[in-house]
C-alpha cells in the first residue's frame, strides 16, 4: 500500500501504523529525500512524525519495513509513503515602525 501527502519545509507530518497482527520487532523506517523520521516509540515504531528538510520542491520517500512472522521465519512487509515538500507561503509582511527622530 502506498501513502502520500504533502508538507512545507517549516511542518511535520505524524504517521499511526495498526497492523492486524502482532509484528516480530520493531518497523523500521529508510528515508530518500531531505526529512528524517522521529518515532515516538522506538520499540514499537508504530506512531511518530515525518519531519521535513529545509530543501522545497522534491519528494520524500519513506519505506516503512517490518517483519510479519513470529519467530525465526521472516515475513517481510512494506508500506512507502510519498510526501511532496514545498515553501511555505508568507503570511505577514512584517512591517514595524521605528521611534520617531528629529527632522
Amino acid at each position: 500500500m502506498a501513502l502520500s501527502g504533502s508538507m512545507n519545509t517549516t511542518q511535520k507530518i505524524g504517521f499511526t501504523f495498526q497492523p492486524d497482527q502482532p509484528l516480530d520487532g520493531a518497523l523500521t523506517a529508510e528515508v530518500t529525500g531531505d526529512a528524517t523520521v522521529e518515532f515516538d516509540d522506538v520499540s514499537t515504531g508504530l506512531t511518530g512524525f515525518i519531519v521535513s528538510g529545509s530543501t522545497a520542491g522534491a519528494d520524500v520517500t519513506v519505506t516503512f519495513t517490518g517483519d510479519g512472522a513470529p519467530g525465526a521465519e521472516v515475513a517481510t512487509l512494506q508500506e512507502v509513503v510519498t510526501i511532496s515538500i514545498t515553501a511555505p507561503n508568507a503570511t505577514t509582511l512584517g512591517g514595524v515602525l521605528s521611534a520617531p527622530v528629529p527632522k
